[in-house]
């Protein structure tokens, strides 16, 4: 019984497409049909009016539901009257089909879907096959709907999938007309699916439409034995839907994987088929057993798989026997495996599955069901390979994040298989044991030779997903660990063998080309393809093109930077180097390295695997009859994976305290013990590694490009980190005694290595460990806190042959830049300085050594400046000196002139303090002035008197701001330089300059001690300062430009002595005046001005080969000489000097004092005059 709102719904339409359907018929009712036009548009009228009431109803009806809407069937029977006499006419285009098929599928979802009898479902079936698939889907099983337009294939899909909602539950499991159904159940199907591969990605809603529909078709209205027969032809269908579609939405995809997932639970349900299951495998073998494994990983063995037997009893009707269930399981496995491999890992889907979790979670789902459901049907093929599904999966949902998210998705894994039965468990467990088992043995060893960054990054993931789930069963049947402990060490071991050999491969030098083929190439006679050429050049055949592009520059990166300025490459910043550099860049990508990186720290972590154990393993025993190249490549790796595996154990944490735990008094906590044990097995194995660096090293003279070199290199690298790892499992105290007592100088000296090794890298990396952890982030802190028997190593090395390094003026330096200011405090600087100039006076031949040493004294110097630079400028004597002893010269202001007639600043008689009554000299009485000589008799008591008085006299204050002990020593280092000023090293000469003029603000700070030093090496700057070989008025014709080289610094350095002469009583006065004579007979420069005899032939007077700065130099020196020496300077002499300068430059720095300006005037006034 209809209801008023169906009626009234239905009236509405029929007022809407009466006259339609009126047009529709008369064209029906006609002999032949000429005018398709009129026909198609009445139609789509049709159409438009159902379509527009429908969305009218739903706009004004907010709140009425889809199922509110429903249309009479009397109205469906109207409508669809005059359509069926079109089908009297044969071949109706396909617009006029298209509008049929539209206006039948809406009939059936708004009016006969409510109330349909079987016989005209069985109809409209039969109608909607035919209008879609064609005659052609009779007989030959594929349907002509794969031509048609798209339009037509979306109205074709929309009626079927109207007309299967329709279906009622039993509606193929009845016994009428039972092969007539399922023969149309068959055409759907294969009209569906045609459309699938019809319509475009763009379609989503009718692709999803048509998934799930078939979805919910063999999932609730058809049996499992009917779903066998068509099983493949779907799963293959779908699969190749997939495969050719390359931009699916998400929603499709989530479709595709309901419609297999439906059809594999319904025809493989464990409940649907009588299944018995036989493990014929028996016990698992003992870990003993397996332990051979250990020395056979070179061979290509697959371990015996799992004898288990699932057989069907069925009856013989039944289409799903043994034979089936072998034979199709395994072509669902080879399908789903493609399916699964283009739907994880295909270039699109990596980064949409990583970023959905909606994906990612109906794999998971598809994974589980078939899991659950049909575990002993599929056990023998798909169930193992769902793991490698899941591990595809881990994969790409990790991809971007390495660590973040696996033990979240891990977790997931598990659940997938933990909800299994205990039998079941027991059945996955020995079939997932085995296939880790050859996947780590057999598979793993060929990826880590091939050195895909794909296949690597894959099977780490297989491996960790495989480990994991296996570590999980074993815990839920309560297994021993020891199985899992081999299994681990299984992986580490198959790690450290491969990876070595990888290295000693890639490694391998390219053999020299032969005469022949030198010949040949030389002859043009090289017939092969020409592969080895640079830009277009072919190269000889014993250069190796592909090396070449790679090359850009000398990788000399494990020598200290002993051939460059020291201070300039020095790096101690230890937060620009965040990461350990890479050892295998060579031979692994930066993502490959970090996986494996990894899959060790995986195993300490997640498996609960026996560090101790798995140490003992990695350790290589010392071979000295062996290779100690291939030997140490094999340690490194070693020690390298025992590195990494030694950080995977989480550190002692009070806040983990667990009081139960405390209490149980039951059972004793050995990790604790374990890990004290693996940290002291470590640091003797990385201080092995570098004593055998360093001593391969030291016998065996490698090329830093070599591979040799390289391979040094590497251990030297990994067994620094080792250090840097035994910092966070050890406390301070114990850290500080047992291990940085050993290894702060290695540390140390590592950073003296260019910055661009990898030693210098992980030093720093390391240190950066060590200070954040137990020194608050500070390396001055590291520094004073270990500076006892840092000194004593440095001490210790300075004063044996054997410990004077190229490198140990760089430890030097090191220490003084972080700590140097504390060490001066301490006074710990004293011995070391004077073991360095035990060593200067040992070994200065070597000039490199000396040179390197002189760096750490500016480093020194500069120390002391810091601390007392403030009060060395001592300003106060220049405001002093202000008072110029020539007055009225310098008076410049009303002021001035006041000051001068002020009696305060009249001059003082200098007999003034006089004291008659005081007697200034000690003489023997009644003995004359003349003859007041010592007389040998009375030697020793006058010299006791001497003594007496002076004890009894003040001691003299120290007049430098600068400590007595820390002058002492710069005094030392000035001395030294002087000295060495005479070294024929000119390299040398110059950093000894620079540490003299560094060094000479402090030296002035006690004037009464610094010019007897000066007035004995005076001449020898004097001569410096010209290019020159001596004092000989001998002009030097054949001077050397190395010498040459030695006169900007020397310049340099005069000027501030000069400078610093101003603040005191001004005694170099006389010098300045006897070097400008000096200057004039042997300056080549200046005797080009003064012998060109006028002013205005600069070209003439300018000495071609000297650099410009150097005549600014000499210009600003006598300039600076003037202004401070004033009236003390002769006129004639100043006028020369003011000529010189004016042909010379003036550099802008020094200020033109009052006589300079004059002498200028003069100049000018002279040259203007001669004009």
């Amino acid at each position: 019984m209809e209801s008023d709102h169906t009626r009234q719904i239905s009236l509405s339409i029929f007022q809407i497409i009466k006259p339609s359907c009126q047009r529709v018929s008369e064209i029906a009712l006609r002999s032949s049909i000429s005018d398709f036009d009129t026909l198609t548009y009445e139609l789509r009228q049709i159409l438009i009016g159902l379509a527009a009431h429908h969305e009218n109803y739903k706009k004004e009806a907010k709140e009425a539901t889809e199922s509110d809407y429903v249309v009479s069937t009397k109205l469906a029977d109207y409508v669809f009257y005059p359509i069926s006499n079109l089908f009297k006419h044969p071949l109706l285009p396909e617009p006029v089909i298209q509008y049929i098929l539209q206006i039948l599928s809406f009939l059936v979802a708004h009016a006969w879907s409510h109330d349909i009898d079987d016989n005209l479902l069985e109809q409209l079936f039969a109608l909607t096959v035919f209008l879609a698939g064609g005659d052609s889907i009779h007989h030959k099983r594929s349907s002509a709907i794969a031509g048609k337009s798209p339009e037509l294939v979306s109205a074709a899909s929309a009626c079927l999938v109207a007309l299967v909602k329709c279906l009622p539950r039993d509606y193929y499991t009845g016994v009428q007309n039972l092969e007539k159904r399922l023969s149309i159940l068959g055409d759907t199907t294969t009209i569906l699916l045609d459309a699938l591969e019809t319509l475009g990605p763009s379609s989503v809603e009718e692709i999803t439409s048509i998934l799930r529909t078939l979805a919910w078709l063999y999932s609730t209205r058809v049996t499992a034995e009917q779903a066998s027969f068509v099983f493949p032809g779907i799963v293959s269908k779908i699969v190749n839907f997939h495969s050719q579609s390359k931009s699916l939405s998400t929603e499709s995809l989530l479709a595709v994987l309901d419609i297999l997932r439906a059809l594999i639970v319904k025809v493989f349900s464990d409940k649907s088929l009588d299944l018995t299951i036989t493990d014929g495998s028996g016990e698992l073998q003992s870990p003993q057993a397996l332990s051979s494994l250990l020395t056979h990983l070179n061979e290509n063995t697959v371990p015996e798989e799992t004898l288990v037997r699932v057989s069907i009893t069925s009856s013989e009707k039944s289409h799903r026997t043994t034979a089936w269930l072998d034979a199709t399981s395994k072509q669902l496995k080879l399908s789903i495996m493609i399916f699964m491999k283009n739907f994880i890992l295909g270039a699109n889907s990596r980064k949409r599955i990583a970023s959905s979790l909606n994906l990612f979670n109906g794999i998971v789902e598809f994974v589980s069901d078939i899991v659950r459901t049909c575990f002993k049907a599929l056990f023998r093929e798909l169930i193992p390979s769902t793991v490698d599904i899941l591990a595809a999966l881990f994969y790409v949902a990790t991809l971007d994040q390495p660590g973040t998210k696996e033990s979240e998705i891990l977790s997931k894994i598990e659940s997938v298989y933990i909800i299994l039965a205990r039998s079941e468990l027991e059945l996955l467990y020995k079939v997932l044991y085995s296939k880790t088992e050859n996947l780590i043995a057999t598979q793993f060893p060929q990826i880590l030779s091939s050195a895909s960054e794909d296949k690597i990054c894959l099977c780490v993931s297989a491996l960790k997903v495989h480990l994991h789930v296996t570590s999980s069963l074993s815990k839920a049947l309560l297994k021993p660990q020891a199985s899992l402990d081999l299994l681990s060490q299984l992986v580490l071991t198959t790690l450290s063998t491969h990876i070595t050999q990888n290295v000693s491969r890639d490694a391998t030098t390219k053999l020299g080309a032969g005469k022949q083929e030198l010949l040949h190439f030389l002859g043009g006679q090289n017939a092969e393809e020409k592969t080895n050429t640079l830009d277009e050049i072919e190269l000889p055949p014993h250069i190796d093109a592909k090396r070449l592009g790679n090359v850009t520059k000398r990788e000399n990166t494990l020598v200290p930077v002993d051939k460059t300025n020291v201070v300039k490459r020095l790096d101690l910043d230890l937060h620009t180097q965040t990461e350990s550099p890479r050892l295998f860049s060579k031979i692994y990508s930066k993502d490959s390295e970090t996986q494996i990186q990894s899959l060790v720290l995986f195993l300490g972590t997640q498996c609960g695997a026996n560090s101790e154990n798995l140490f003992l393993s990695l350790v290589v025993e010392s071979d000295s009859k062996g290779n100690k190249i291939e030997e140490l490549t094999q340690r490194t790796v070693s020690l390298w994976l025992s590195n990494t595996l030694f950080q995977s154990h989480s550190s002692t944490d009070s806040a983990k305290f667990d009081i139960d735990e405390f209490l149980d008094l039951d059972e004793i906590d050995e990790s604790a013990d374990v890990d004290e044990e693996t940290s002291y097995l470590l640091v003797q194995t990385a201080q092995e590694m570098l004593d055998d660096t360093r001593a391969l090293l030291e016998e065996s003279n490698y090329d830093p490009r070599s591979r040799e070199y390289k391979i040094c290199e590497n251990a030297y690298s990994v067994a620094l980190a080792t250090i840097g790892a035994l910092a966070s499992k050890l406390t301070k105290a114990d850290f500080q005694a047992d291990v940085l007592m050993d290894y702060l100088y290695p540390l140390l000296e590592a950073l003296t290595y260019t910055p661009e090794s990898q030693v210098h890298m992980q030093a720093k990396v390391s240190l950066n460990q060590i200070v954040t952890l137990h020194y608050n982030g500070s390396l001055e802190n590291l520094i004073k806190d270990n500076s006892d028997y840092l000194i004593d190593s440095l001490s210790m090395n300075l004063s044996v042959a054997s410990g004077l390094t190229p490198s140990l003026p760089g430890i030097l330096l090191v220490v003084i830049r972080i700590s140097g200011v504390d060490l001066l405090w301490l006074n710990q600087l004293q011995d070391i300085l004077s073991e360095i100039f035990i060593v200067i006076d040992s070994f200065h031949g070597y000039s490199m050594l000396v040179e390197n040493f002189f760096h750490v004294f500016v480093e020194i110097i500069a120390k002391v400046k810091e601390v007392y630079g403030a009060q060395l400028l001592d300003l106060s004597k220049l405001d002093q000196n202000e008072i110029s002893p020539y007055k009225p010269w310098g008076i410049t202001d009303r002021n001035a002139m006041f000051d001068l007639i002020d009696e305060g600043n009249k001059i003082v008689d200098p007999f003034a303090d006089y004291d008659p009554e005081k007697e200034y000299f000690h003489r023997k009485p009644g003995v004359p002035f003349s003859e007041q000589e010592v007389d040998s008799d009375d030697e020793e008591p006058e010299n006791e008197e001497n003594q007496d008085q002076a004890e009894q006299e003040p001691a003299e204050p120290w007049p430098s701001p600068v400590p007595k002990n820390i002058y002492t020593s710069v005094q030392q280092i000035f001395t030294y330089g002087l000295q060495l000023l005479s070294h024929p090293s000119v390299k040398l000469k110059l950093q000894i300059l620079h540490t003299l003029k560094e060094a000479y603000p402090i030296m002035s700070s006690n004037y009464k001690a610094l010019m007897p030093l000066l007035a004995q090496y005076w001449p020898l700057l004097l001569v410096m300062s010209t290019g020159s070989s001596s004092l000989s008025e001998a002009i030097d014709e054949d001077r050397l430009l190395q010498t040459e080289q030695l006169i900007e610094p020397t310049l340099e350095l005069m000027l501030v002595i000069f400078d610093e002469d101003k603040k005191h009583e001004k005694f170099m006065a006389s010098r300045f005046i006897d070097m400008w004579e000096f200057l004039k007979k042997k300056a080549p420069v200046i005797l080009n001005i003064l012998s060109a005899g006028h002013l205005g032939n600069r070209d003439k007077a300018v000495s071609k080969r000297l650099s410009p700065k150097n005549g600014q130099l000499y210009s600003r020196l006598l300039i600076t000489g003037i202004n401070i020496y004033e009236r003390s300077v002769p006129d004639l002499d100043a006028h020369e000097m003011v000529k010189c300068c004016r042909l010379l430059g003036f550099d802008g720095i020094e200020k033109l004092g009052r006589d300079v300006s004059n002498h200028l005037w003069v100049l000018t006034q002279a040259e203007n005059f001669a004009f």
